[in-house]
């Protein structure tokens, strides 16, 4: 099983950083199939990536998925979280 993965796309986006228990997670949305249906990723990466970023560049990104399972305490309902971390 592969562990990190790679593509190359257009920078999309690149939204406000999220704040969550006291930690910043920046991040940018790259666009990896343009057109009619097209697929748009969100990376998290560290605050020095997005300083060198622009919507519209082409980037080649190198990035590990990450996955983990949360049961709400009170509910007890279980969900399910992904997310992409991402280098350049």
């Amino acid at each position: 099983m592969a562990d990190k993965f790679e593509i190359t796309g257009v920078i999309h986006a690149i939204p406000p950083a999220r704040q969550h228990g006291g930690k910043s997670y920046p991040s940018f949305v790259v666009e990896i199939e343009p057109g009619k249906y097209a697929q748009v990723v969100e990376c998290e990466c560290k605050d020095e990536h997005l300083a060198d970023l622009s919507v519209g560049d082409t980037v080649n990104v190198s990035f590990n998925l990450r996955g983990r399972e949360w049961t709400n305490p009170k509910a007890g309902t279980l969900r399910y979280f992904t997310s992409v971390r991402a280098w350049l």
